[in-house]
């Protein structure tokens, strides 16, 4: 079975080829989820009802299937939900309805027609499947998790995410213990494919790593997604050094660093 990392496309939370996501006066009260045996918490507060979003473009060519943004974890469309339920796929335990309360500068209330029937994704499985933290090549600063069970603790780096098919009872979408955020099935993949779902970048779980010492924290270690991060390093590059020389020469710089070659 792989696994994989949803992103935004192209890592682009706030960019402008699919509109993003912003909650309308939220209330985060829900509670949080906590590990049963260290009592940490593993997840942030919920976010609770009526759960009112704007998305950022009244162009309806860029209404993602897939909504990120600030403060709303991930918003899917009514076509992901159904097809995901069609599918018996497991792992998800809720869908939070979500009403688009706005678009783009439009006023509030004045949503036009077409609006996708959007969906939160929350209450996610938290204490099941797991990452090899060997396999994984975890590194703690303290040297080793400060739970065995969540597997919480200071990390420096992880290399890849190798989950532990020991832990993993069939889960589709999950956020595993020791992990950096969500996960998803093969079969998730396949759904995404088969519909062409939009505004997300699927990368391999063996191709994804984190590091507390490089520019973007999480990176792309390998494979043909590796294409693509390059654009996204790129992109960081130039919004965080300048588009001139000094941004084209520490992007050179850096990927020559991190991966041992001219880019």
């Amino acid at each position: 079975m792989k696994f994989y990392v949803p992103m935004p496309w192209k890592d682009e939370l706030f960019g402008r080829r699919w509109a993003y996501g912003l909650p309308v006066e939220p209330t985060f009260h829900g509670p949080a989820e906590t590990c049963p045996i260290c009592g940490g918490y593993i997840s942030s507060l919920e976010w609770l009802p009526p759960r009112r979003l704007h998305l950022s473009s009244a162009d309806p060519a860029k209404w993602g299937d897939f909504v990120w943004g600030a403060g709303i974890g991930l918003v899917v469309s009514e076509r992901f939900v159904k097809a995901y339920q069609q599918a018996g796929l497991v792992g998800i335990h809720e869908f939070g309805p979500v009403e688009v309360a706005r678009v783009g500068k439009k006023r509030m209330g004045e949503v036009p027609d077409g609006v996708p029937n959007y969906y939160a994704v929350f209450k996610i499985e938290r204490l099941g499947p797991a990452i090899d933290v060997k396999a994984s090549n975890v590194r703690y600063k303290n040297g080793q998790p400060e739970c065995s069970f969540c597997l919480f603790g200071r990390r420096q780096s992880i290399e890849r995410l190798i989950i532990d098919l020991n832990t993993w009872q069939g889960e589709d979408v999950f956020v595993p213990r020791g992990g950096t955020g969500m996960v998803v099935s093969e079969r998730v993949r396949e759904i995404v494919e088969a519909l062409r779902l939009t505004n997300v970048w699927l990368i391999p779980a063996e191709n994804y790593g984190w590091d507390e010492n490089r520019p973007m924290l999480w990176y792309v270690n390998g494979g043909p997604e590796l294409s693509v991060y390059k654009e996204v390093f790129w992109r960081y590059c130039k919004a965080f050094y300048g588009k001139g020389w000094y941004g084209r020469w520490q992007f050179r710089r850096m990927w020559r660093k991190w991966y041992g070659e001219n880019p």
